[in-house]
């Protein structure tokens, strides 16, 4: 027996994301464009601050392409806001992470970037028609797209919640894909290189949705690499409870600092 449609209150909750989170033009010169950047960089390096996002070499270290911030920001507002969300919310995480990324030589702020593009387009979530930064990248089947509407649905907070603790795990995948490429290599990767460690996001996060879930503190699975689908291979002893088809986290489980990293760089896309 397939997986079952969308209910009318599932439809609803992926249809709210699109329509208040997902779409929204992203204008370069409005004033909470700049206070979005501004933002993001004083969490990555608190201890200098800025004040405005003005022009400046000091964009690179953040990973972005340029010393103009705003031109690397595509395909709408979405990647800059799930960010920014990242930095208001877990600004010591991202502070470590900018550094990291800073001493390995890669672009922090493009890689998120690409998580973002990679997440919309899987979940089919733009109105418009965008490139997925992985090559040949399925998109989400009616199984995958039950479970994660379902869990937009079941979140009190909503499905706005939903994709930005996802973004936060997959970018936590990608850094830890690119230390493993690191280590095998010993060290003798570059940015060239990052496709593959996109790839493996994007199979994580596929066999990540195989399984319903009904909290977000399931991601913390995905961010570690212990997707139900390998738990009975890894296993992780007294943190996890198994529930029918899923995996519940322990309620006494310390929840790990998330690492996140980077990626290869998006094609553009126009809103049509």
């Amino acid at each position: 027996m397939g997986p079952s449609r969308l209910t009318a209150a599932e439809r609803s909750a992926v249809q709210r994301l699109r329509e208040d989170y997902c779409n929204n033009p992203f204008d370069p010169t409005a004033p909470d464009t700049d206070r979005a950047l501004c933002e993001v960089w004083n969490a990555a390096f608190p201890e200098e601050p800025i004040e405005s996002a003005a022009d400046g070499q000091h964009w690179m270290r953040l990973g972005f392409q340029s010393k103009r911030p705003h031109t690397d920001v595509r395909s709408g507002r979405l990647a800059l806001d799930q960010l920014h969300s990242l930095a208001k919310n877990h600004p010591q995480q991202l502070q470590q992470l900018a550094v990291e990324a800073e001493q390995a030589r890669y672009p922090f702020a493009c890689a998120c970037f690409n998580v973002t593009q990679m997440i919309a387009v899987f979940f089919d979530l733009y109105e418009f028609q965008a490139p997925s930064p992985v090559q040949c990248m399925a998109r989400a089947d009616r199984e995958q797209l039950k479970h994660f509407a379902h869990l937009c649905r079941v979140t009190p907070q909503g499905g706005r919640l939903v994709l930005n603790e996802l973004f936060r795990a997959l970018v936590d995948t990608m850094h830890r894909a690119w230390q493993e490429m690191q280590t095998r290599r010993a060290g003798a990767v570059d940015v060239m290189q990052f496709p593959q460690a996109l790839q493996k996001v994007a199979q994580e996060n596929a066999t990540f949705w195989r399984w319903a879930h009904s909290d977000i503190s399931d991601f913390l699975l995905l961010s570690k690499g212990h997707s139900p689908a390998r738990q009975g291979i890894l296993g992780i002893p007294g943190t996890l409870v198994l529930h029918s088809r899923r995996f519940s986290l322990h309620r006494h489980l310390v929840p790990a600092a998330c690492c996140l990293l980077p990626a290869c760089y998006i094609l553009p896309s126009r809103l049509p």
